[in-house]
């Protein structure tokens, strides 16, 4: 297996901000995440962070909710390296407003002031060895319903849509089956709904083993906009499932380069203190998205 670096997209941070106060402009957020595998597998020796890559406001007015509440959010998007032998198991957020206050620590279940990780469990990656890979999907609008006059088309009735998908499956699994559940029921008077299954296959011509992977790739059709998919590998009577992958970003995704890493020691206080910081050379070839987690590999 190689240890090819995958810039990872991470889902972003969004913190609640009311309408009528100001973002502080000095606040730091900071993302801190474990090795799922290797020496310091669930942080047992060093700990990872980062810094986000970009910010965006979400205005009130996106939301009748948050309209109501007169409340917005502040998002802060993470996109760090992540290498197939280290991986990364859980992940959590800390927010230092620089005012002279405490850091507060988000770890998913304990929100505590003082910097410390608290005694939360952490924003869980579930598994890393089946991955949908939208940078690499791609969907393509079809017009059917064609009426010909003179033999030329002068009419379209509706279009269909045909999704090919990419899935990147970790080479030791050695899968008996990968394939996709279909879902597309999201639009109100949607006429054609789609609940199917479709088989995807190796694919290593169009796409090489890279990064401790193997691809798998297959065609769906959809007439609706809002396709969503559960992806499935089969190997040795264990089913590895991705749920709930959505396919709006295909073709809409652009690449932005990760940030740099810090790495940090944790002491017997429970507190991490930095020790070192490196920016990581990286190889993009395509992305995935694992458990909420948005792998560029």
């Amino acid at each position: 297996m190689t240890s090819t670096p995958l810039p990872t997209n991470l889902p972003p941070d969004q913190l609640t901000q009311p309408s009528n106060v100001t973002t502080n402009a000095n606040r730091v957020v900071t993302m801190f995440w474990c090795d799922r595998y290797g020496a310091n597998k669930d942080c047992s020796g060093k700990t990872s962070s980062s810094v986000p890559v970009g910010k965006l406001s979400d205005e009130a007015s996106v939301s009748p909710i948050m309209a109501k509440l007169a409340t917005g959010f502040k998002t802060y998007n993470f996109i760090v390296p992540i290498t197939s032998t280290a991986s990364i198991s859980k992940f959590w957020f800390e927010v230092d407003e620089k005012d002279g206050s405490k850091p507060t620590v988000y770890k998913n279940g304990d929100t505590s002031k003082g910097g410390s990780p608290g005694s939360g469990s952490g924003y869980v990656v579930d598994q890393d060895q089946v991955l949908f890979v939208p940078f690499s999907s791609h969907v393509t609008v079809i017009p059917i319903g064609l009426t010909a006059r003179g033999g030329s088309p002068v009419g379209t009735t509706s279009f269909t849509r045909r999704f090919a998908l990419v899935a990147a499956v970790r080479s030791e699994l050695s899968p008996s089956r990968v394939y996709v559940d279909v879902t597309d029921v999201a639009t109100k008077d949607f006429t054609a709904p789609v609940s199917t299954s479709a088989d995807l296959t190796l694919n290593s011509t169009g796409f090489p083993p890279i990064g401790g992977y193997d691809f798998y790739t297959g065609t769906v059709e959809d007439t609706g906009v809002q396709m969503t998919i559960d992806l499935h590998a089969v190997a040795g009577g264990q089913t590895y499932t991705q749920p709930f992958m959505q396919t709006l970003i295909l073709d809409n995704a652009v690449y932005v380069a990760p940030g740099n890493v810090s790495t940090t020691t944790k002491g017997n206080s429970g507190a991490f203190a930095v020790s070192a910081s490196a920016t990581t050379k990286t190889v993009v070839v395509l992305g995935a998205i694992v458990s909420g987690l948005l792998l560029v590999l």
